[in-house]
């Protein structure tokens, strides 16, 4: 699932990057593309449904 966000401070996240969502860090999202100046594509990286 490829999601197009907004991120700040953007500088800081990178092209190859990883961000870690919850309390046990049970999603992970994958930076792919730098869209604008603030705005990355994240290719979210879930075994499981998305309900």
């Amino acid at each position: 699932m490829l999601w197009d966000v907004l991120v700040d401070p953007a500088r800081k996240i990178r092209i190859g990057n990883k961000l870690y969502f919850g309390q046990e860090d049970e999603l992970v999202a994958e930076v792919i593309d730098n869209t604008t100046s603030r705005g990355r594509t994240l290719r979210f990286l879930f075994d499981g449904s998305y309900d």
